[in-house]
């Protein structure tokens, strides 16, 4: 059944029939909003989240390059995530100093300052490696420390079955932590 309504979503959308482009919406973004507006977003965010996700897929059907492993909607909802998530973390790069940083600074004492300061420097650290990691370390580190998703669901999203997404997620964390402590400015920044 599941291969059915793949195919049902997939050929529906390929082929623009209303009936299967109004179920994808009526189905497919409700948990698609939920999730942006657990994460910092608005439903005209998850709107247009959802429609980079369709156009991926449609995409996809048209190029020939689309073998769904998963669930039409386990699909979806993964690139809906990758997309959001990876929109979150370049607006947060992209931002640099806040206006909140500022408030901060100006009413903290010399003490207080230094200290806010190397917070910075070990944000701009663990950001900087952050990047660097694989993307699906990026991604499994993010969607568990950010989103109240459980393993299981996560392992779900990403195409994984839930032990290899628990042996990812160390794999990466693991990785993570050794990048950043050998970095020179970590000795630094711990001191």
């Amino acid at each position: 059944m599941a291969k059915h309504l793949n195919e049902w979503y997939t050929e529906g959308l390929l082929q623009q029939k209303p009936e299967a482009v109004r179920s994808i919406f009526s189905e497919f973004l409700p948990p698609v909003a939920a999730f942006v507006r657990a994460n910092s977003g608005t439903d005209e965010d998850a709107k247009d989240v959802f429609m980079y996700a369709l156009e991926v897929v449609y995409r996809k059907l048209l190029a020939g390059d689309l073998t769904l492993t998963a669930l039409f909607s386990t699909y979806l909802q993964a690139i809906c995530r990758r997309h959001w998530l990876k929109s979150l973390r370049r607006n947060k790069y992209d931002a640099g100093v806040t206006p909140d940083d500022l408030v901060v600074s100006n009413t903290m004492g010399k003490e207080q300052e230094t200290e806010f300061s190397e917070n910075k420097e070990r944000q701009a650290l663990f950001s900087e490696k952050f990047k660097k990691i694989a993307e699906d370390c990026q991604m499994v580190l993010t969607l568990s420390w950010t989103t109240e998703m459980s393993m299981e669901e996560i392992a779900e999203s990403m195409g994984w079955t839930y032990a290899y997404a628990r042996k990812r997620k160390t794999l990466c964390k693991q990785s993570l932590i050794e990048a950043v402590q050998s970095d020179p400015r970590y000795a630094e920044l711990r001191a």
